[in-house]
């Protein structure tokens, strides 16, 4: 089977073209020197502890000269235990931050190369072609782990890890490769041969992201630290010193589990959601390509809510082998929360399901003989967005009663958090049809420049609230409420203020505006191709 990566033409075509004799034994010189200079840091290190402690037993004696014994008894015990922490280190961060620079530009650059339709052209599925690349592209970071590996090994069974832990290490190294391989490849397919830099800093931004996710084990959300390299580091690393951070408990359903245990399920379902992604459109032309169905978006939309909740950290936790950390403080905080969390989510799906202009356009001409237009795959994104809303207004219900003997809940929270979503959702389905208006124009890069353009929307939208506040105090609150959907999560003002409603109105005017405009464009680009041609035979 293609599927087998050393049977895979693309795996192999990378393998033949990265790892060249001649490269690949610079690669493994290379490999070998850092790990000796590694050695000779965290030998240098002890031997600086271990004098320290010479001078120490020289003035004091004592008790001094038993601890000056025991450590040097233990110094090379210590000295690769050091070295294996450091060196799991590096291998974990070099082949992350590989495989997602690697993938992040494996379509682009074939696309760039003018290669991708001929690659389009095999008798590849997608499967094939995605299994390919995820092995393929980082092959150099693979090579260099395995010409460490054996130093690894011996100097972390020397240094009194368990061969089970040294194991556990390397299964999460590679699982959260082949997930940022994976987001690298999305990314890759969703990016034009022009912004070939936006992409590769859209990486590097969500590898920092990443990386710093591990600080919010300390959160109300512990469990999303999980998707951190760092966390796996730590996890199997077991030595707070070796980042000074305490690593707080996972915890799944207000109950402890192993962070490994976690950090893998949530990868392994991330990665279930990016494969259907890849799956459904590497093969397509870039104007057919739409990450995710409709049906696919709603039920996508429920299960990412579904895990926030189920990674609540409940109040009433005291924490096990380690201090509490932070949790919401009400049902109220919690859903207010959640809805900001939605209010991107919902962003991102829209995006997803972005339908390509010569569909609409099709759906367009044809939607007076289909039934079900509304509703239809091909059709324009709100009444999907609007159906994921209510999704995810479901969910949110069901998690605040699964929270309720933590999180005391109210009616009012319940309506008040049903209001909010509705506000968010409106300009969520405002700035998607936006989106979706720029598709149907001329414009390059429509879905770059549509999101500069919001971002100028919003950025103004400040400026007018910081200017109006040397006016009238209350105009800031105000033009939130009536320009942005930010407003709405002021517990200042209640939520019955007129402001409120005047912005809903506003907002859906825009979109019949919105509406409106993709009618008549689509209906003048119908009308020219029907006009007869003026050109003499």
């Amino acid at each position: 089977m293609k599927l087998i990566p050393w049977r895979n033409p693309e795996f192999l075509r990378h393998f033949r073209a990265e790892l060249r004799w001649h490269r690949a034994v610079a690669v493994a010189v290379v490999v070998v020197v850092v790990c000796f200079l590694l050695w000779l840091i965290c030998w240098s290190e002890q031997q600086a502890i271990l004098a320290a402690a010479r001078r120490g037993a020289e003035q004091f004696g004592g008790v001094f000269n038993e601890q000056l014994a025991k450590m040097e008894r233990e110094s090379v015990s210590l000295t690769l235990r050091t070295f294996y922490q450091w060196l799991l280190a590096f291998q974990i961060f070099v082949v992350t931050l590989w495989s997602l620079l690697a993938c992040a530009q494996a379509v682009s650059g074939e696309r760039e190369r003018k290669t991708w339709d001929f690659q389009r052209a095999t008798r590849l599925s997608s499967a094939e072609l995605l299994v390919g690349k995820l092995a393929g592209e980082p092959i150099l970071a693979y090579f260099a782990v395995a010409c460490s590996l054996p130093l690894a090994v011996i100097a972390g069974v020397a240094g009194g890890f368990a061969i089970q832990r040294i194991a556990a290490a390397y299964v999460f190294l590679l699982a959260d490769a082949f997930l940022l391989g994976l987001v690298g490849l999305c990314l890759s397919t969703l990016v034009e041969t022009r912004s070939r830099g936006a992409g590769t800093i859209a990486a590097l931004g969500l590898y920092v992201l990443a990386l710093f996710s591990y600080t919010l084990n300390r959160g109300p959300l512990p469990g999303l630290s999980a998707l951190s390299p760092l966390t796996g580091i730590r996890a199997v690393a077991d030595d707070a010193y070796l980042f000074g951070m305490d690593l707080y408990p996972a915890i799944l359903l207000g109950r402890t589990v192993p962070w490994l245990l976690l950090s893998l399920a949530l990868q392994f379902s991330l990665a279930l959601w990016l494969l259907l992604m890849l799956l459904r459109n590497l093969k397509r032309d870039y104007e057919q390509i739409q990450p995710l169905s409709r049906m696919q978006a709603v039920a996508c939309a429920v299960f990412l809510n579904a895990v926030l909740y189920a990674l609540v950290r409940p109040r009433s936790y005291l924490g096990v082998g380690s201090l509490p950390g932070s949790s919401f403080r009400s049902s109220e905080e919690l859903a207010s929360f959640m809805v900001g969390i939605d209010g991107l989510l919902l962003f991102l799906i829209g995006i997803a399901i972005l339908t390509p202009p010569e569909r609409l356009r099709v759906w367009w001409r044809t939607r007076e003989t289909t039934g079900g237009a509304t509703l239809s795959e091909d059709g324009l994104p709100w009444p999907w967005l609007l159906l994921c809303g209510a999704a995810v207004y479901a969910v949110m219900t069901a998690g605040l009663l699964l929270w309720r003997p933590n999180f005391p809940l109210e009616t009012d929270t319940v309506l008040t958090a049903g209001l909010r979503l509705l506000v968010v959702l409106v300009f969520v389905m405002r700035d998607i049809s936006f989106i979706q208006w720029c598709h149907l124009t001329r414009l390059s890069r429509p879905l770059v420049k549509g999101f500069l353009y919001l971002c100028l929307y919003y950025v103004s939208a400040l400026v007018i609230m910081h200017v109006g506040s040397y006016v009238s105090p209350t105009f800031p609150a105000r033009a939130a409420t009536l320009l942005t959907p930010f407003g709405v999560f002021d517990s200042s003002d209640k939520l019955v203020a007129t402001s409120i409603y005047a912005g809903l109105g506003f907002q859906l005017a825009g979109i019949m505006l919105q509406l409106v405009a993709v009618t008549v464009f689509i209906g003048a680009i119908h009308h020219r191709l029907g006009r007869p041609s003026t050109v003499p035979p």
